[in-house]
């Protein structure tokens, strides 16, 4: 059922099944709804930090190096290794190959300090990060609130 309503535009008087308004030829009537929605803080101050936020909620100052050599102690064992002084572990289980006594010292600091972070791609390749420090943007948690369109249209013409 259509009723009376005003165009926003000129403010005459027109019908709410109507396309368009017969005084002024105004056809949009309609504006996205907004609402807020959570997702993941993707925060960068590329010149001060190696690594952004990514949603974990903490950005990471320097990266340490590259690496191919990260090896879980069940497999070094199967290798048949066991002499570990040339391997730094940086996480429960998991060792670096390393053969720069100073930085592996610098790596056992920051993995006791757990100021260490390890990020993976796939299974070989990874890198290391140092100093982490927590994100400006979600406060730590690793979400941010956005506010984007629902999908839904919102009448913008007032009833009379």
């Amino acid at each position: 059922m259509s009723c009376l309503v005003l165009c926003p535009t000129c403010g005459g008087k027109m019908s709410s099944n109507a396309r368009e308004c017969p005084h002024c030829g105004e056809t949009d009537f309609f504006e996205p709804e907004m609402g807020w929605f959570s997702e993941p803080c993707r925060y960068e101050d590329s010149p001060r930090h190696a690594l952004g936020c990514e949603g974990k909620g903490f950005l990471c100052r320097t990266e340490i190096m590259e690496s191919y050599g990260i090896i879980s102690l069940r497999d070094l064992r199967e290798m048949g290794v066991r002499d570990l002084s040339k391997y730094v572990c940086i996480r429960e289980g998991l060792y670096l190959s390393c053969d720069n006594a100073a930085l592996r010292e610098k790596i056992a600091r920051a993995a006791a300090q757990n100021d260490l972070y390890l990020k993976t791609y796939g299974r070989s390749q990874s890198e290391l990060f140092l100093g982490k420090v927590r994100c400006p943007r979600c406060k730590g948690t690793g979400k941010v609130t956005v506010r984007k369109p629902t999908g839904n249209y919102i009448d913008i013409r007032k009833r009379i």
